[in-house]
């Protein structure tokens, strides 16, 4: 799989934008590859800086999806204001209480 690099001469905030996107491109891609689902997550980047919210089911996956974010090169900043899901189980349990 061909990797994509980011152009080397950028100019001004058109440059950070396709920069964002590409990084979005490449993070997105490396979730998929690592089997993760990211449709309840929303993946915010502006200038190298990635906010990730939303819901994942475990506090693994919420690990690995901020891991994976800062493994990327460009990411500067990376904020994981992800929830964990709550399953029926959990519900059940917190209602028996």
């Amino acid at each position: 799989m061909a990797e994509f690099l980011p152009p080397r001469e950028l100019v001004g905030i058109q440059g950070m934008v396709d920069l964002d996107a590409h990084l979005r491109i490449r993070l997105v891609r490396l979730y998929v590859e690592h089997g993760l689902d990211v449709r309840d997550l929303d993946i915010a980047i502006s200038q190298g800086r990635v906010r990730i919210s939303g819901k994942v089911p475990d506090e693994l996956t919420r690990l690995m999806v901020e891991d994976l974010a800062w493994s990327l090169d460009g990411v500067k900043v990376c904020v994981g204001a992800m929830r964990l899901a709550r399953s029926a189980a959990s519900d059940a349990f917190s209602v028996a209480l």
